[in-house]
């Protein structure tokens, strides 16, 4: 961890790092978001402050892995389907959570930055914040981690030489579960995960899956934001 930290403050040095070890650019993003997101629940009090350093930190990491970046390229082709598969599975999840009874898997913050933070400056900042994390950061590093590494790799440890979007039904299951349980909503979280898995093997585009994933979420924070819906964040 100590020689993360060290590349982080040194561009050049984290550029070597992922050049040595291909995989590292692919799970550091997810494993700083995981650390931080961890410490967000001991620390409640500091949460919003957490957040945001999660935020520009895992925006960094995976604004530096310039190889699975580089993996994401725009389609215009793919465009109107994804913005309609996106909404559709906006629908989807939100539906199931509010007709479904379900045992979910732990609960998020359900934080209100409007009751829990005294200036009401400090809340709009978290908010901006809290939604480029989850319409742009989380799109993309997740896209990046589970469908084009994850899936590659559960099918064939030497993942750099399968294409995105070619894999074994066996790592698309293994995916689908470890994705739907990292998440409290697991049912409607394994049903995006299949279909975004589905998606790709269709599609060959992470840029696609990307799009998908930024409509639903944005889409998910536009429906907080109006109806005070929090505990879906």
């Amino acid at each position: 961890m100590a020689q993360v930290i060290e590349a982080q403050q040194n561009p050049l040095m984290l550029t070597k790092l992922f050049q040595k070890y291909n995989w590292l650019p692919y799970v550091l993003p997810m494993a700083v978001f995981m650390i931080l997101t961890q410490l967000e629940g001991n620390f409640k009090e500091a949460y919003p402050a957490i957040y945001i350093a999660k935020v520009i930190a895992v925006g960094f990491l995976v604004w530096a892995a310039k190889g699975p970046l580089s993996e994401i390229k725009a389609d215009k082709k793919w465009l109107g389907w994804s913005v309609f598969w996106g909404l559709l599975l906006l629908g989807m999840w939100i539906l199931i959570e509010e007709r479904v009874s379900y045992g979910r898997v732990g609960e998020r913050s359900s934080f209100n930055p409007f009751t829990e933070m005294a200036n009401p400056a400090f809340a709009y900042v978290f908010i901006t914040f809290r939604m480029i994390g989850l319409a742009l950061v989380v799109p993309i590093m997740e896209e990046i981690f589970w469908r084009s590494f994850a899936l590659r790799y559960a099918t064939d440890k030497d993942f750099s030489n399968i294409p995105v979007g070619v894999f074994s039904w066996g790592a698309f299951a293994i995916v689908n579960a470890v994705f739907g349980f990292s998440h409290p909503e697991w049912l409607p979280a394994v049903l995006y995960s299949a279909f975004c898995g589905l998606y790709l093997n269709w599609t060959k585009s992470l840029w696609a899956c990307v799009v998908v994933h930024l409509v639903t979420n944005l889409g998910l924070g536009i429906f907080i934001l109006a109806n005070s819906a929090w505990k879906y964040w």
